[in-house]
């Protein structure tokens, strides 16, 4: 890519060296003063080309060197030390083209300073990221590793295993997972929990219990909670939390290939389901429970002990990661300032923002019926007044049928005097920007409402029966200067789909979406 782009830039400035017609204009008035700069500002781009370049081979041979774990920390060491050349590199480029321009070749001139400049600062960027990735994998470091499961969803999905991680030397070896409802924190033991969540979730024992703490989604806020949780364990203290669902494992193994644990191979096409679905059908009772934690683990543990010994395309790898990150399926958190800004700047420590807006469909029916479950959202909006705009969110909760050779007791889950087995109770939380007020529920108001760091929050409880359909409608009320939002991502299995006045999208990465009324649009009865 860089030789390529290097080359159009290589070839525009030689045009403009050559060009007959460039050198007739450098005698006339005015028109001189543009030729000249159309060589300086050719020429400038093509010395910056150059430099990448150059840049890019190095790095592409410390890539092709990199085998195995101890060569990642060579690897990082030449990526920084290409970064910090081409940041020294970067000021002496001369611009040139000092006489007086014409549009657009003044644009032209401004804008590419204003990328020399802009780079310069993300150059500055990538040597602090690299020189602390690489204190991270050099280590040692411990990290709680957090096994998220799609087919029971809080804010996320449920942290059912965990275990931890010790990076060494380049190396991450997990010593295997443990359920988390073996975790329990009992009496007088409990985790410190923010004021805002303890309002919000404190009902739920998310001091003690593990598989409760993720309702929010705000991880910088639960992670804290999950590192002292680990400390009280015989899992032990950590350094940092990390969250990985089955659809981070179903990129990772896109990339490394397929792993075969207890004679059962799992590839990228098949992962999800056999996780999610699958293992459920072959331990499908409460008493074979262990059984299953136990294969799943094997499996978890078999993915990351395959990125210490295989081959792989590393940029593969961090593009997987980038965009499990973007979807929340994966998220980390650290306690060392300097860390925690590398994951911050790698888009994975999911933090939450005044913008976000999202739906969490969260199951508490004990139950594994995710696997099924799509939720759907509508938003409607109209104006209110001459400054603010009423938006309406109509969310759709269908709950199937399912064939009874398809599913199990301990898929359909059920708990007496809660649910019965098969029926979906749900505990829906709306999560929305903090500008929102005349936050209304008119079938049930809200049993839970407060804030989670910087947005607002309001929920209820419903019960979805087995093959039937809710239908759950909230109201609320935004100032026109704060319709854009930003979709947070549910982190489902299978991205939770909005229609927002007519306009289709998904959850499955942030999206900006404006929810200013279209025109002459009116608010459904």
């Amino acid at each position: 890519m860089a030789d390529q782009a290097a080359g159009h830039l290589d070839r525009a400035a030689e045009l403009a060296r050559r060009s007959r017609w460039l050198s007739i204009m450098d005698h006339v008035p005015v028109l001189g003063d543009q030729s000249r700069g159309i060589r300086d500002l050719t020429k400038a781009s093509a010395d910056v080309g150059g430099m990448a370049r150059h840049a890019a081979h190095e790095v592409q041979a410390a890539l092709d060197a990199t085998h195995g774990p101890e060569t990642r920390v060579r690897l990082l060491d030449a990526v920084n030390a290409q970064l910090v050349d081409l940041r020294q590199q970067l000021p002496t480029i001369d611009v040139g083209a000092h006489g007086f321009l014409l549009p657009p070749l003044s644009g032209a001139r401004a804008q590419l300073l204003h990328r020399i400049t802009k780079a310069e600062g993300q150059l500055d960027d990538g040597v602090t990221l690299t020189r602390t990735l690489r204190s991270f994998l050099v280590g040692p470091r411990r990290y709680l590793v957090l096994g998220g499961n799609n087919a029971e969803m809080r804010g996320a999905a449920i942290t059912s295993t965990a275990g931890v991680a010790t990076v060494s030397d380049g190396r991450i070896d997990v010593g295997g997972f443990r359920a988390t409802g073996d975790l329990f924190l009992l009496d007088p033991r409990a985790a410190p929990v923010p004021p805002d969540l303890m309002g919000l979730y404190g009902w739920m024992n998310i001091a003690k219990e593990w598989r409760t703490v993720d309702t929010s989604p705000n991880f910088p806020s639960i992670a804290p909670i999950y590192a002292s949780m680990s400390s009280q364990s015989p899992l032990g203290a950590v350094d940092g939390v990390i969250f990985v669902d089955v659809v981070t494992l179903q990129g990772l193994v896109s990339v490394i290939g397929p792993v075969t644990v207890d004679g059962v191979t799992y590839t990228a096409g098949t992962i999800a389901e056999q996780l999610l679905h699958a293992n459920y059908l072959t331990f499908g009772t409460l008493d074979t429970r262990f059984d299953r934690y136990d294969a799943q683990s094997k499996v978890a543990t078999a993915i990351f002990q395959a990125m210490n010994e295989r081959a792989f395309s590393i940029p593969a790898v961090a593009a997987v990661l980038a965009d499990a990150a973007k979807g929340r399926h994966l998220q980390a958190w650290s306690s060392d300032a300097s860390e925690q800004e590398l994951w911050q700047k790698l888009g994975a420590d999911g933090a939450l923002n005044a913008q976000q807006l999202g739906v969490l469909v969260t199951n508490v029916s004990a139950s594994k019926l995710d696997f099924f479950i799509d939720p759907a959202i509508t938003i409607t909006s109209a104006p209110l007044g001459t400054n603010n705009t009423r938006v309406r969110m109509r969310l759709t909760i269908a709950n199937p049928r399912r064939d009874p050779n398809q599913t199990s007791p301990y898929i359909e889950g059920g708990q007496e005097g809660y649910v019965n087995p098969g029926d979906h109770r749900a505990y829906v939380l709306f999560y929305l920007p903090a500008a929102a007020f005349n936050i209304e529920n008119e079938e049930l108001g809200f049993s839970t409402a407060g804030t989670d760091g910087p947005v607002r929050v309001a929920g209820m409880t419903y019960i979805i029966p087995q093959g039937e359909t809710k239908t759950i409608e909230v109201d609320f009320t935004l100032p026109n200067s704060d319709t854009t939002v930003e979709l947070l991502p549910s982190a489902r299995l299978r991205p939770e789909g909005y229609t927002i006045n007519g306009r289709l999208s998904t959850d499955a990465v942030p999206m900006n979406a404006d929810l200013a009324p279209n025109e002459f649009d009116a608010m459904p009865p």
